[in-house]
C-alpha cells in the first residue's frame, strides 16, 4: 500500500511545537521560596567546574540530606563530610576513604576555628545571606518542576543562582570573581528514600579528635590532613 509522505511544513510545525514544549518557560506564578519550612530529604549529584587562568578543574560530588544529618562526598578526591545535629549542637566528621581514617570535630572545635556554620547554609548548599542579596530574575517552569533564578553581586563576586523551589536545592550556581569562574550544576536528584547510591560506609574507620591533632604532628595521615585542609574544617567539595 502506498504511504503518503508528511508535508514538509507539518514536519517543521511539529518540531517547533515539540521544542517549545521541552524548553524552560517563564513561570510568573512560581511560589515563594520558603527557607523556614523543613527541608525535604533528598539525594543529589553535582558537577563543579572551576576555570582559572585557562585551566579547568572538574569535581564530581554527591549530597544526602536528612532532617538531622547531611553527608557530602567528593567522588574525585574520595573524601567526605558528615554533619550531625542534636538539638542545637553540631558535630562534624571528615572521612578520607583512601586512608580509611577520619577526623572528628566537636562544636567547641568548630567554634574555636571560626568555622561553625548555620545548619541552613549547610543544608541548602548555599548561604541564605547570598540569596537575600541577589535579585529574582524570573521563575522557570521545566515540565512540572518550578525553579527560581537569582542574579547579583555579593562579597565581591558575581552570582547567578537557579534553585529548585520544591526541593529547595541549587540546580545551578555560577560565581565569578577575579577572572575565576566556578560553576556547579545538578546532575541527578532523587528523594532520599529512593536514592540509587549511598554514602561510602565509615563505620570501621578510626576517627581522631580534632583537639588531639596537635599531639600527632609526626603521624603521616595527620600531616596529609594538614596539607589538604589546614587546621580549619571546611567543605569537602
Amino acid at each position: 500500500m502506498r504511504r503518503c509522505k508528511p508535508a514538509p511544513m507539518l514536519v517543521v510545525l511539529a518540531s517547533a511545537l515539540l521544542a517549545a514544549a521541552c524548553a524552560p518557560r517563564a513561570a510568573s506564578d512560581a511560589p515563594e521560596l520558603n527557607l523556614q519550612a523543613p527541608l525535604p530529604p533528598v539525594a543529589a549529584q553535582y558537577r563543579t567546574r572551576i576555570v582559572r587562568g585557562g585551566a579547568e578543574q572538574i569535581v564530581e560530588w554527591r549530597f544526602w540530606r536528612a532532617p538531622d544529618r547531611l553527608v557530602s562526598e567528593n567522588l574525585t578526591a574520595r573524601t567526605a563530610e558528615e554533619w550531625q545535629r542534636e538539638g542545637a549542637t553540631l558535630f562534624l566528621k571528615r572521612a578520607f576513604h583512601e586512608d580509611r581514617r577520619g577526623i572528628e570535630y566537636q562544636m567547641d572545635d568548630l567554634r574555636i576555628a571560626g568555622e561553625l556554620p548555620q545548619w541552613t547554609r549547610q543544608a541548602l548548599l548555599l548561604d541564605p545571606q547570598v540569596l537575600a542579596a541577589l535579585t529574582l530574575r524570573r521563575g522557570l517552569l521545566e515540565g512540572n518542576t518550578r525553579h527560581r533564578r537569582y542574579v547579583g553581586e555579593f562579597g565581591g563576586s558575581r552570582w547567578d543562582v537557579t534553585l529548585h523551589i520544591e526541593q529547595r536545592l541549587p540546580v545551578r550556581i555560577e560565581r565569578r570573581r577575579d577572572g575565576i569562574i566556578e560553576r556547579t550544576e545538578l546532575v541527578a536528584l532523587h528523594a532520599l528514600a529512593a536514592a540509587p547510591w549511598q554514602p561510602t560506609p565509615t563505620d570501621t574507620y578510626p576517627f581522631i579528635d580534632y583537639a588531639d591533632l596537635g599531639d600527632m604532628e609526626s603521624d603521616p595521615f595527620v600531616q596529609k590532613v594538614h596539607r589538604l585542609l589546614g587546621h580549619a574544617p571546611g567543605h569537602a567539595h
